[in-house]
């Protein structure tokens, strides 16, 4: 029964699965994938062959939609509609081991997915640990939640790294329709991608900027974080500590928020004249005290006396993240919304 209601689950997505394996014949392909690991059932396929030859393209669709129409009834009935407590989707502690080497925000992600995985193969009384349940998973994912591909990668990798600590198994490797599926969920949507700045709006902008308030920060951001290639979130935790005057460059250190390992803080330097005379520049609007902590902060500027003065009101992810789009529309591009922090590291 549990193998039945995943693929009610999995049947939708049957003409997707024809492409995973062009060489094997229409019959065995669609034999191979909702063929059950436990028991060997065939689901009723050889019943539509006809002494040696393939059933036709006709006969297999009209026998999967009998399929579907029938593992989605037996869902309504396998369904539980009480909630399923804690206890009964606790992580195993080899896959906590894993997850404490990665930074807290990741760590919540993937064991919040798994949690979400086990809830969802207890409603469904599916094996968890069968590979072809992450499948279903995945699917459901996409038909009755509406996620986009690019977020289901992201899912599937959370998926395949529980059953590689806990299964030993890929979960890629058992189930390569997973990877057909996906991509064809991506040829279907838009691909929204973030536009970048050339080298030669990067340098209009840095030299036709005046060094006001204003501009002087975004200059300062955008100098930090194109050099270093940061995410906005890497550039929103830079320390006054973190900038280092060596009077020839300046030496930035960074700590990176993804990856695993132990080196998790690079460092790199800024050599360009100019760009070490706006960032002296701005840290001399604040005083040699104020110098502690974090290091983007808002400036004001005296239009009388004309001196700009740093304030302790930091900046925010969100600040930090759309200093971009503000380059963007200081030059005049079509679009400028469409240009990102990400496109820093591009």
């Amino acid at each position: 029964m549990a193998a039945a209601t995943g693929l009610g689950v999995c049947a939708a997505t049957a003409a997707m699965l024809v492409q995973c394996e062009p060489n094997m014949s229409q019959y065995n392909r669609y034999m191979a994938r909702f063929e059950a690991r436990q028991g060997g059932t065939t689901y009723g396929f050889d019943r539509l062959r006809s002494g040696n030859n393939d059933p036709s393209e006709e006969d297999i669709a009209k026998h999967m939609a009998e399929k579907a129409k029938e593992a989605q009834q037996m869902s309504k009935h396998t369904t539980t509609s009480t909630p399923v407590g804690e206890q009964d989707c606790d992580i195993e502690m080899v896959f906590l081991k894993f997850c404490k080497t990665l930074s807290p925000t990741s760590a919540n992600s993937y064991i919040n997915r798994v949690k979400a995985y086990k809830i969802f193969c207890l409603a469904k009384k599916m094996d968890m640990y069968d590979t072809a349940s992450a499948f279903a998973y995945i699917v459901d994912l996409r038909e009755t939640s509406l996620w986009k591909a690019t977020t289901l990668w992201c899912e599937q990798a959370k998926l395949g790294a529980w059953f590689v600590h806990v299964q030993k198994i890929k979960l890629l490797d058992r189930e390569p329709g997973l990877t057909a599926c996906i991509k064809q969920w991506q040829k279907t949507e838009e691909i929204k991608k973030a536009e970048t700045l050339s080298k030669e709006d990067f340098e209009s902008f840095l030299g036709d900027a005046p060094n006001d308030a204003h501009c002087l920060l975004i200059k300062c951001i955008a100098i930090i974080s194109v050099f270093g290639l940061q995410r906005r979130c890497e550039t929103t935790a830079t320390m006054f500590e973190d900038v280092e005057d060596k009077t020839d460059c300046f030496l930035i250190t960074m700590h990176r928020r993804k990856g695993t390992g132990n080196k998790k803080d690079t460092s790199f330097a800024i050599t360009d004249k100019y760009c070490m005379g706006v960032l002296r520049k701005y840290i001399s609007c604040f005083a040699p005290d104020d110098r502690v902590g974090r290091f983007f902060r808002f400036l004001l500027h005296n239009h009388v006396t004309g001196v700009i003065k740093g304030t302790k009101n930091v900046c925010g992810v969100n600040t930090i993240g759309a200093n971009m789009m503000k380059i963007a529309t200081y030059l005049g591009k079509k679009n400028p919304k469409k240009n990102t922090s990400h496109g820093a590291r591009r």
